[in-house]
């Protein structure tokens, strides 16, 4: 059974990661403007093509895409670098090819997994968020820690590693499941630090 640990990295990570806009929901009333008509798959929509330049122009909507609610931060600039690569990483014809429309790419629950993209494709898109001068590490931290105690974040600052982090963002973009050793370094983080509810000096 994952431990509370693992679901915290799950919901930070649809915040965080995942198109940045889950508390959106897609609805109108974005920060971003009015919302678009996509389609109601999550995989993509009926009407796929675009050039590369017109995905990454919907990616870095999606990006910036935020209802300020535990969210990773990307400033337009910061977006623009971070979709720029995904696009060229994921392909513009391996998104035409599963019927990924541009305008897909802006909503908040976009099914990244069903692109079957490689786990050295998922690291190079966790990667760029360095280049784009991004601390996701420092952000994804920070949503975790959100309702824990100072010594439950003092823990899992210091047994959460970066490179622990990387490997479960690509992992994620890349698979709906976590490989059997990286849930047990997250239980093992999980009951180090007494995250779960219940546990003695638990914050939640």
């Amino acid at each position: 059974m994952r431990k509370f640990l693992a679901a915290l990295v799950v919901a930070a990570l649809l915040s965080a990661l995942a198109s940045c806009s889950s508390g959106d929901g897609g609805r109108t009333g974005s920060t971003t403007g009015p919302a678009k008509t996509t389609s109601t798959t999550l995989l993509g929509s009926t009407k796929p093509g675009g050039t590369a330049a017109d995905y990454a122009a919907s990616l870095t909507v999606g990006l910036t895409r935020t209802s300020g609610k535990q969210e990773l931060q990307l400033s337009k600039t910061e977006a623009g670098c971070v979709a720029e690569v995904w696009v060229a990483v994921m392909g513009a014809a391996v998104l035409a090819d599963k019927k990924v429309a541009p305008a897909d790419l802006e909503n908040p629950d976009f099914a990244f997994p069903k692109l079957g993209l490689s786990l050295d494709q998922g690291l190079k898109m966790v990667d760029v968020y360095s280049t784009c001068h991004v601390n996701i590490f420092e952000q994804f931290t920070a949503v975790l820690a959100e309702g824990l105690d100072a010594t439950q974040t003092a823990c899992l600052r210091a047994n959460l590693t970066d490179e622990v982090t990387r490997q479960f963002l690509a992992a994620t973009l890349v698979s709906n499941a976590t490989s059997a050793d990286l849930s047990s370094t997250l239980d093992k983080i999980d009951t180090t630090c007494r995250l779960s509810p219940g546990s003695p000096t638990s914050g939640g």
